[in-house]
């Protein structure tokens, strides 16, 4: 099964991944102040019965294969597609 992670905000798509499945705590800073109600918070989650499930189900979502192989199709689309033109 998942684990809950304390994470950094702002670091890639973090804060949307772990927000949008509550699967873990963000923090904007690692002092002391900041990390000691993280980690409260990151304790209560992992006792809450269904956050390993909710965990493993949305690392397997967002990071499978198929969705990576997608995504990056999608970038690649795009640049393909791209004229070079500047929107008006």
């Amino acid at each position: 099964m998942g684990k809950p992670c304390l994470a950094n905000s702002g670091v890639g798509d973090v804060d949307a991944i772990l927000t949008t499945g509550h699967t873990g705590v963000l923090v904007n800073q690692f002092d002391i102040e900041r990390l000691r109600p993280a980690v409260d918070n990151l304790i209560e989650l992992s006792q809450q019965p269904d956050t390993a499930k909710r965990c493993r189900a949305q690392a397997e979502d967002y990071f499978s294969l198929e969705k990576g192989a997608q995504r990056y199709a999608a970038i690649y689309t795009s640049l393909a597609n791209d004229t070079g033109a500047t929107p008006v």
